[in-house]
């Protein structure tokens, strides 16, 4: 266990005394699967858990493979094919003391990066037009290049905590941007030209701390030097609102996605579009719960083929005859108008919003 602690004293005077690191380097040394944990039994570190219900009556009762160790304000958590024996938790137990000491001098560390990167975000967000000279050379000292393209990402969760910032912060920091809290709303500013890849980069660290209820929307690309991050950010925000009100969480949704209802409806009037919605759709969607019907997927695909009844019923994987009769009996649900005038548009409007997850039911 020597070249643990060797391993553990360097990585603690290292320029990157990360929690990933530390979890990493233990669960190795010993042949398992280290977990870090907060106070609140978060996820700060190690593989997620395949059944997170079942890994924390583990940690709360642990006995056998699983080994817990009280680390300052968290806990480290090891589960190992056979249990430890009495040497190898001694060991253990002195690992986490160093690791203890690791993670206080990455969270030291952690909050002097953020403070300087914190003001450059700061600065993006709330430029009007180019920005100053004097932002741009900030920029440069810290490895932003303003001149490459980047992607807002706005995030909302019910109560963002610290775990939530973190997460966006560090997945802004993995991938060469910026990110943090704005006001009550998390942005990250990542580089790239793949709105979705961003998102979803931003998403899978928030799952990875065990926070996958978000509302994220993402914009196209933008240039920071002309100031397009901060009108980017405003699209992005003002879209995950929309978004929570919604009902949507959990995928990644492009501000272009959302810019009829941004521009029409206030994302406090949210519950009004989503009942909006409901009511268009509720026929088919009653009939569909009624009689484990595919009413509304019909429509879906129907106009996903711009009205080609016969390239939709190819994708449904039906006979001709089969979507003939959905056909007639959507008809007789929304009226004979449903395909054509003022009516197919606001369906239009409500299959769009139902293919963007936006949660009918529970505005019923």
């Amino acid at each position: 266990m020597l070249l643990l602690f060797d391993e553990l004293l360097a990585l603690v005077g290292s320029e990157d005394p990360s929690a990933v690191r530390i979890a990493q380097l233990v669960g190795r040394h010993f042949g398992g699967e280290c977990r870090l944990l907060d106070a609140q039994f978060r996820l700060l570190a190690g593989p997620v858990p395949d059944d997170p219900r079942a890994f924390r009556r583990r940690v709360e009762q642990p006995c056998g493979t699983t080994a817990v160790v009280p680390l300052g304000a968290g806990l480290l958590v090891l589960e190992t094919p056979v249990a430890l024996s009495p040497d190898e938790r001694a060991d253990l137990d002195r690992a986490a003391r160093l690791a203890a000491l690791g993670l206080r001098r990455f969270d030291e560390l952690t909050r002097a990066q953020e403070q300087v990167r914190g003001e450059l975000l700061d600065e993006l967000l709330t430029a009007r037009g180019p920005l100053s000279p004097g932002v741009c050379a900030l920029a440069g000292l810290r490895g932003f290049d303003v001149d490459v393209a980047y992607v807002v990402v706005g995030v909302r969760t019910a109560e963002p905590s610290m775990a939530d910032v973190r997460a966006v912060t560090d997945a802004a920091s993995l991938f060469g941007g910026l990110g943090g809290r704005h006001g009550d709303a998390l942005v990250a500013v990542l580089p790239g030209t793949s709105p979705v890849d961003a998102g979803q980069r931003v998403a899978q660290r928030l799952r990875a701390r065990g926070r996958g209820a978000a509302a994220i929307c993402v914009s196209e690309p933008v240039l920071p030097r002309g100031g397009g991050v901060s009108a980017a950010a405003g699209d992005v925000l003002h879209g995950a609102e929309l978004l929570v009100g919604l009902g949507v969480s959990g995928r990644v949704v492009t501000a272009n996605d959302l810019v009829v209802y941004r521009k029409l409806f206030d994302p406090q009037g949210a519950e009004e579009l989503r009942s909006f919605a409901l009511g268009t759709l509720e026929p088919l969607l009653r009939h569909d719960r009624e009689h484990r019907g595919d009413l509304v997927r019909t429509v879906q695909v129907l106009m996903a083929n711009n009205g080609n009844a016969t390239r939709a019923a190819r994708e449904l994987y039906i006979h001709p005859n089969t979507m003939g009769k959905r056909l007639d009996r959507i008809g007789r649900l929304l009226g004979e108008d449903w395909q054509c005038g003022p009516f197919n548009l606001h369906l239009r409007l409500a299959v769009h919003l139902l293919s963007l997850g936006a949660d009918m039911e529970a505005a019923a």
